[in-house]
């Protein structure tokens, strides 16, 4: 009798079968190649940290880190919650930072609560709430995480600052 745990299926289109890409390889004209993977804290606090391009493309890279790292935790209740905040931090950072890339950590903080920051190289611009007309197309972001958030704030590092907030997941 066969053992099934071993058998894998693949499939493959036919026709010349494809190099595998290197460290060698050249993007394509025009294009940069950024690869990124989470790294876990050195710390002994539990965290995930990202470094992204600070462009708006890497909101779904961010979002996917907290999605992950939430269900890793066993807190997908604060899913929603977090991936607005992060979308949110990281498109500020993405359209007012300054700097080529932004650090995006989830950081569990207690039993049920987690801090996402984001971390770029703009350390003069601190984020402030401002009011939105109805018909303003911005505006709102800081208002949002605000609202979602256990609470919220920025910190100064040297040549950075932090944005972050808190969210708890009910007991």
């Amino acid at each position: 009798m066969a053992d099934h745990r071993l058998l894998t299926c693949t499939s493959r289109r036919p026709g010349p079968r494809r190099r595998r890409p290197t460290a060698h390889d050249q993007p394509p004209t025009g294009r940069s190649l950024v690869t990124a993977a989470a790294q876990p804290s050195a710390t002994g606090v539990p965290a995930y940290t990202q470094v992204l391009p600070r462009l708006p493309q890497s909101v779904r890279r961010a979002r996917s880190l907290v999605e992950i790292t939430l269900a890793a935790w066993h807190l997908p209740e604060l899913t929603f919650e977090a991936d607005l905040v992060v979308t949110e931090l990281v498109a500020n950072a993405a359209a007012h930072a300054v700097g080529p890339t932004i650090s995006v950590t989830i950081t569990r903080c207690g039993p049920r609560r987690v801090r996402v920051a984001v971390v770029d190289q703009d350390e003069a611009a601190v984020p402030t709430p401002r009011s939105a007309d109805a018909w303003d197309e911005h505006g709102r972001g800081l208002a949002l995480i605000e609202a979602t958030s256990r609470r919220w704030g920025t910190e100064r590092l040297p040549s950075a600052k932090r944005v972050w907030a808190e969210l708890e997941a009910e007991p």
